[in-house]
């Protein structure tokens, strides 16, 4: 097993982009964040320096005013959901309204707040903005990580040469490799949703092994069955069942 490292920024490795054409909001907010402890703030003071920005650096804040000398703040918003760049964005307005609001929300901002904005709430929103971002890299990081497993299991349960029949504890087959679907095909014709379903003696063994799996937890080892093919030849099968059950018991089977 590999344990997950936390994906922990320093606040010296936190890199935040301000936008606002006021050049004393954009000093301010640079100061209260550099004193705060932030060591890469970068200040735009229009539409088109933010775009530069945001296209040859990455940034894991953005805070803007949402209106821009000859621009919205909510174009920033459009481009950054447009181009997939993945961002927490903090939009600030002088006039706040239920409309505007509304907008920033739906393309992708975190926050909306109004000014004036002082230290106190510069702060609070950006560490709420930051813990949030923080939290949404870790769950993106566990889904690659469990979809890489996924189909790493995927590939060992395609590639086993013996048959693989996985039930939940109503005997329903969960999921089976190509040479449990190639076995079936070849004795019984076709592929059945359940181990009830099963005929004749093979059937009534994996029935029977599986329930004393589920109800014992017991593993049943090398249980050898007669069983008649099609062409009315007798085959030899062994039948090996254990429990399957993952680590919150969230699914209670048996693997055949």
């Amino acid at each position: 097993l590999r344990f997950r490292q936390p994906m922990v920024d320093t606040m010296e490795d936190v890199h935040i982009l301000i936008v606002d054409d006021e050049e004393s909001i954009r000093v301010t907010f640079e100061m209260f964040l550099k004193r705060e402890g932030y060591g890469r703030v970068t200040t735009a003071a229009s539409m088109e320096e933010a775009l530069i920005a945001i296209n040859e650096e990455r940034f894991d804040l953005i805070i803007s005013d949402i209106v821009l000398e000859g621009a919205c703040g909510t174009d920033l918003l459009k481009h950054i959901q447009s181009t997939g760049i993945e961002c927490p964005v903090v939009m600030i307005t002088g006039f706040p309204n239920l409309k505007s609001a509304a907008e920033a929300v739906r393309y992708g901002a975190f926050e909306y707040i109004s000014k004036p904005v002082n230290k106190e709430g510069l702060l609070r929103i950006v560490r709420q903005a930051l813990k949030h971002w923080q939290l949404e890299k870790e769950k993106q990081a566990l889904q690659r990580e469990n979809e890489k497993y996924r189909r790493y299991l995927e590939v060992i349960f395609s590639s086993v040469s013996d048959a693989i029949i996985t039930v939940d504890a109503d005997m329903r087959i969960v999921q089976l490799n190509d040479t449990a679907r190639a076995w079936m095909a070849e004795i019984h014709g076709r592929e059945v949703t359940d181990l009830q379903s099963l005929p004749g003696e093979m059937g009534i063994a994996c029935l029977q092994d599986a329930s004393r799996v589920i109800l014992e937890g017991l593993v049943v080892r090398e249980h050898q069955v007669e069983c008649r093919k099609a062409d009315g030849t007798i085959r030899m099968i062994s039948l090996t069942a254990a429990p399957l059950k993952d680590a919150v018991e969230a699914f209670n089977g048996a693997v055949i």
